[in-house]
């Protein structure tokens, strides 16, 4: 099973510049096509 450290993101939506989301706590994610 993977996991994530951090989301970087650059240019997202209202996010002007790269912006780094660090430290996440554990979750469970249902991910599928959009």
């Amino acid at each position: 099973m993977g996991y994530l450290k951090c989301i970087e993101v650059e240019n997202f939506k209202s996010y002007r510049g790269k912006q780094e989301i660090g430290c996440l706590k554990p979750f469970t994610a249902i991910i599928g096509p959009n």
